[in-house]
């Protein structure tokens, strides 16, 4: 005898998958209980053939099973011996996914350094109904030192579905007034949609309380002006800034820049060997957090 036939149907939603067969009285089908005798059985499951499978209906002849989210219908046409004729018609709802929505309310905030705001983050599930219901994770991207989160972090959305989400962003103590751009991405979980938004934090009180313009106190400790140096020598400089002092740089009197020191005691090695000899100007530059900088200098005899 010939090996028994199935029909494969893909249910475009959840990726499953439909299985349509002729049940008949016969082998482990001797004892079937009369509804599903010589009836089409029509069946789920997650993966293929043994896999296990739920039943969802057995059509007698002109009896007809119905899938509206994906658009699927299988018909119980007719039955002669044992083989049954069925039709199956799609009417095109199939899932073509499509990017979500992200919108956050306010675009802009303020506040002080320091202190949290809040948006709300609108998520669109975008997708036909063919597609179901799918999960919206969101993610941020800050500047250095901001902190912040979703609550909640993930969002199940049926098709055309919307959800809110409430974003807290912090600003750090010593966050310098400006105004900070900050993103926000929402991707549908294991498939290649998503969105990405920006909104803006603007930082209208420094840790201090006032805005923050002014460069660091800078001061070269050595060589010390007017002496004449040779052979290799090392710079040394003191700084200090309300904001903190993210950095001296050091150059000779070429313009050469001799290191870039991010730690006190700030110093750089000189090597006057290669150096042009004669009067030249040392130059310290120092830069604070907010960015703001401020420079010394001292002139030296290279011998």
């Amino acid at each position: 005898g010939t090996q028994p036939q199935v029909l494969r149907l893909v249910k475009a939603d959840t990726n499953e998958k439909y299985y349509v067969s002729l049940r008949t009285p016969q082998g482990l089908d001797s004892g079937l209980a009369t509804g599903h005798v010589n009836a089409v059985s029509v069946h789920k499951a997650s993966g293929s053939l043994p896999a296990k499978t739920t039943l969802l209906a057995s059509l007698p002849v002109g009896q007809s099973y119905t899938d509206s989210t994906n658009g699927i219908t299988v018909n119980h046409q007719g039955l002669a011996g044992n083989v049954a004729t069925v039709s199956v018609s799609m009417n095109g709802a199939t899932c073509n996914r499509a990017a979500p929505s992200l919108t956050l309310t306010p675009a802009s905030r303020s506040g002080a350094a320091g202190t949290s705001v809040a948006y709300t983050a609108t998520v669109v599930n975008n997708n036909p109904a063919a597609c179901g219901s799918s999960a919206f994770a969101l993610t941020q991207s800050l500047p250095g030192g901001f902190a912040g989160g979703f609550s909640p972090s993930s969002l199940q959305l049926g098709a055309g579905a919307s959800a809110n989400s409430t974003w807290s962003v912090t600003a750090p103590a010593t966050a310098m007034v400006n105004t900070y751009d900050l993103t926000a991405t929402v991707a549908e979980n294991a498939v290649a949609n998503s969105r990405t938004v920006h909104a803006s934090f603007a930082v209208t009180d420094s840790g201090a309380g006032t805005a923050d313009s002014t460069g660091p106190t800078l001061t070269i400790t050595s060589p010390a002006g007017g002496t004449t140096v040779s052979g290799r020598t090392t710079i040394t400089a003191t700084a200090s800034d309300a904001s903190g002092v993210a950095r001296v740089e050091f150059y000779d009197g070429s313009g050469k820049l001799l290191a870039s020191d991010t730690l006190a005691p700030y110093s750089a090695n000189w090597n006057l060997r290669k150096s042009a000899k004669g009067s030249q100007t040392v130059t310290g530059r120092a830069v604070d957090a907010r960015g703001n900088a401020s420079q010394a200098t001292v002139n030296v005899t290279v011998q």
